[in-house]
């Protein structure tokens, strides 16, 4: 892809990146997670979809030193909106547990991942999309990080959705 874009002289473009090139102890402390750039590095993601994003953030960076393109970079956080999958297994969280929630009898239990503490940044799809439109017309170079700075427990989510849901 990139070549392709050098070859076409193509002068400026966007990759897609993820929150997940953080290393594996901002998942593992969410009380000290930490997005600043510099804590990317040393690189320890927590799984290969981490790694490929982290890797193909540097080719593109390389290819913007190397060719002179302007390369953007977001690296999003759990993006959510009313368009996403809400059955089939796909559903982002959001989603799942809502609908959890709404096909719950009175008196049921939901089943959720994990003891519920683990935190996530959720990040609504029209907010993801003024973000990209935002970077791709500054002069930022870095990665960008687009997502709230607001961490919400799992187990506070399923307590959110209870509530509007009544």
């Amino acid at each position: 892809m990139l070549e392709a874009i050098r070859r076409r002289a193509i002068r400026r473009v966007f990759y897609s990146s993820f929150a997940r090139v953080y290393p594996v102890y901002n998942l593992e402390e969410p009380d000290h997670f930490s997005c600043a750039e510099d804590s990317a590095y040393p690189a320890t993601p927590d799984s290969e979809y981490g790694w490929e994003k982290l890797f193909s953030e540097r080719l593109y960076l390389a290819y913007q030193r190397n060719h002179d393109i302007a390369v953007r970079i977001a690296r999003y956080h759990n993006i959510f909106g009313p368009e996403g999958a809400w059955t089939g297994g796909k559903g982002k969280a959001p989603a799942a547990l809502c609908r959890k929630i709404v096909e719950a009898e009175p008196g049921d239990q939901i089943e959720i991942w994990g003891d519920g503490q683990q935190t996530r940044s959720f990040l609504y799809i029209d907010e993801c999309v003024e973000g990209k439109l935002r970077l791709m017309c500054s002069g930022f170079a870095g990665p960008a990080n687009i997502g709230s700075e607001e961490m919400v427990t799992i187990d506070g989510l399923v307590r959110m959705i209870m509530r509007v849901s009544r």
